[in-house]
């Protein structure tokens, strides 16, 4: 299965209008990404310089995990910023032109709000670290503090997906609208329907199926799918972050 660019690989033609905070947020975040990937080679290649000498760098592996995961969601915000985030499917190519705008406002809306989600699980999960006061990677490197990059880096994909679903204020209107639907709804369901969400967990995979076969980001599916399983368990979302 190929994965193919969730909307158009042409890039972002508004670029030329982007707003002077909005490039020094970008070179901030090209160059976070590039120090990131120097210090994720770095690590393990001094590691191994230093290891027959008797020293090393403490806390290499966790500082290793952490850079991937810096990398994974800074990644992504860029890719989300260049309209370039990957989908599993290329259906809604197909689709008669009429339908595109209500394909793009539907499969933005899903993954605007699995976004979202995925981003408020980052901050409970960060809380519950904080909370629980756990000892420092090393040199006094909190994890939660490397964690940070979770609910920052969702928020920045959700942003970018939204803006980059159309060219109109019409489009982004109605597509935070649903993603805002969505929220809603998986926030006001298991208060008010406690014992009947399982039979709600087909229904929900059917939608997100239907957004993924219609191009939204390969990342709605997969984490839209972790949202759902652990929704109708009613287990906190912090987990779905851990997991």
């Amino acid at each position: 299965m190929t994965a193919t660019p969730s909307t158009s690989s042409i890039p972002n033609r508004q670029s030329a209008s982007i707003s002077p905070a909005s490039k020094a947020f970008s070179l901030a975040e090209n160059a976070l990404l590039i120090a990131a990937v120097v210090l994720l080679i770095a690590i393990p290649i001094l590691e191994r310089i230093f290891r027959p000498f008797g020293f090393g760098i403490t806390g290499a592996t966790d500082f290793v995990q952490h850079l991937t995961l810096i990398i994974a969601m800074i990644g992504g915000s860029v890719a989300a910023r260049e309209n370039r985030l990957l989908a599993i499917s290329t259906f809604s190519q197909f689709a008669p032109p009429r339908w595109t705008p209500c394909i793009k406002i539907f499969s933005h809306s899903v993954a605007v709000a699995i976004a979202v989600a995925l981003g408020i699980a980052g901050i409970q999960m960060i809380a519950s670290e904080r909370a629980a006061d756990l000892n420092p990677i090393a040199y006094g490197v909190q994890k939660w503090a490397l964690q940070l990059v979770i609910p920052f880096g969702f928020a920045s994909i959700a942003v970018r997906i939204l803006w980059n679903v159309g060219n109109g204020w019409r489009s982004r209107i109605a597509t935070l609208g649903g993603a805002t639907l969505l929220l809603l709804l998986g926030g006001l369901l298991p208060r008010l329907l406690p014992a009947s969400l399982e039979s709600l967990w087909l229904p929900a995979m059917i939608l997100l199926i239907l957004a993924a076969l219609l191009s939204s980001p390969i990342f709605t599916a997969l984490g839209g799918a972790a949202l759902i399983s652990f929704w109708v368990e009613q287990i906190p979302l912090a987990s779905v972050a851990v997991s």
